[in-house]
C-alpha cells in the first residue's frame, strides 16, 4: 500500500479484536529503521499474496504416521 516491496513475513500476531496482523520485512529502503512492520491481515492479503502463501508453507507440519 505504501509502495515498499515485501522480502519476507516473519510472524503473525492477533490483537484484543482478534484481528491478524502480519510482522512484514521489506527490501530497502524504507522510513523503517530495521525494514520492518505490523499490518493488518486485510492488507496484507491485498498486496503480498505470494508471501503469505510462502509463510504459510514453510510452517506446514504434516502428519506422516502409517496405518496399520
Amino acid at each position: 500500500e505504501k509502495g515498499y516491496e515485501v522480502q519476507a513475513i516473519l510472524g503473525i500476531n492477533r490483537t484484543k479484536g482478534d484481528q491478524l496482523h502480519y510482522l512484514v520485512h521489506y527490501k530497502s529502503p524504507t522510513i523503517f529503521d530495521d525494514n520492518m512492520e505490523l499490518i493488518p491481515s486485510t492488507i496484507a492479503k491485498q498486496y503480498c499474496e505470494d508471501e503469505l502463501i510462502q509463510f504459510y508453507e514453510t510452517r506446514i507440519a504434516w502428519n506422516d504416521r502409517q496405518t496399520d
